[in-house]
């Protein structure tokens, strides 16, 4: 019996010594193991590591919890970081939009008074050409913004974009569904409609 760390190997087992018969192996007796010692020092072991494992898979479990936890965390606040983001910049695409609608009515006076060539003609060329160039600049000053101007015609009619408000007859059947002539023009802002050009539009007829 090794004294010293009150254990013993028999047949590869560790064999512990329990408390009372380690007394025993202090006052120099010498003691025999029996088989059942051997059982039963086997079956705490076993015990032993079976705890262990038990304990190890209730870490390891432990473990995936946080972690997902964690990666759940962390994508919510990806997704709210995103929603945040893209709220404000919604907000900011309507608040443009708001605005340059406002100018709308404005570009329209513009293009009601060069409608009238006649009158347009007889006012004073100076004049003219200093309207004309507040007008330039407006657009301008709207293109940089993603502001462009409906006023095409002889293009398919797309509802989108254009507001018809009149058919014209044709007897070509290939110009039926195509923008006639702009009555109004229409303006888009990054592809999105401001509001619709109103036109009229081919309808064939035999």
């Amino acid at each position: 019996i090794d004294i010293a760390s009150n254990a013993r190997y028999s047949n590869s087992v560790l064999i512990t010594v329990p408390m009372e018969k380690r007394k025993k192996a202090t006052q120099n007796e010498e003691y025999e193991f029996s088989p059942e010692d051997e059982i039963e020092a086997e079956n705490r072991d076993l015990e032993k590591v079976k705890n262990l494992r038990a304990e190890l898979k209730e870490c390891t479990k432990e473990k995936q919890e946080y972690l997902t936890g964690w990666q759940r965390a962390k994508a919510d606040f990806v997704n709210a970081r995103k929603a945040d983001e893209q709220k404000n910049a919604d907000i900011k695409r309507c608040t443009q939009e708001e605005v340059i609608q406002e100018f709308l009515p404005v570009l329209d006076s513009f293009d009601l008074a060069r409608g009238n060539k006649k009158a347009w003609d007889k006012i004073d060329s100076t004049w003219r050409e200093g309207i004309e160039q507040i007008h330039t600049q407006l657009l301008s000053i709207l293109r940089d913004r993603g502001v462009e101007v409906i006023d095409q015609d002889s293009v398919q009619f797309d509802p989108q974009k254009h507001d018809s408000i009149e058919s014209v007859s044709t007897v070509k059947k290939e110009d039926s569904g195509i923008v006639a002539s702009i009555i109004q023009k229409g303006y888009e802002m990054n592809g999105r409609a401001l509001r619709a050009a109103k036109v009229s539009v081919y309808l064939y007829k035999e």
